[in-house]
């Protein structure tokens, strides 16, 4: 009974300690934690395919990048920015990013021949990628 208990209390600690580690990892948030940076988002092959999303205005490039997308931000209790990138088509996914201070938001664009005029038909290459004030990816 004893050698019960011990493995019983051995297996619950285990868990715990699994189910702690993951939110530490992981973040509340489902976002991976970064504690070094990523590669260079300049060194992508797709970095000429990123648009800046985050900034005050967006160019003109980045607006025909963004068709089928609004953008929406909204300064987080944080002192960061959550932006939304909210789906114009009817059933369309919103794109959903929280930067933290200093935080770059681009949104990738690899293939324009999917959208026409300001609709997007095929989001299977639209991605946003979060970078540090140095331009490392860390989302």
């Amino acid at each position: 009974m004893k050698k019960y208990i011990i493995t019983t209390v051995s297996i619950i600690a285990a868990v715990a300690l699994l189910v702690v580690g993951y939110f530490v990892f992981v973040g509340m948030s489902g976002k991976t934690v970064s504690t070094t940076p990523g590669a260079k988002l300049s060194d992508q092959p797709y970095a000429k395919f990123a648009y800046l999303v985050s900034g005050d205005t967006l160019s003109p490039e980045a607006q025909t990048a963004l068709a089928g997308f609004t953008v929406q931000k909204q300064p987080a209790s944080d002192g960061g920015t959550d932006i939304t990138l909210k789906s114009t088509q009817a059933g369309g996914q919103d794109l959903q990013y929280h930067l933290q201070k200093g935080q770059q938001l681009y949104f990738v664009e690899t293939s324009m021949g999917d959208d026409q005029g300001n609709q997007e038909y095929g989001m299977y290459d639209d991605k946003g990628v979060i970078t540090d004030a140095n331009g490392y990816i860390v989302q």
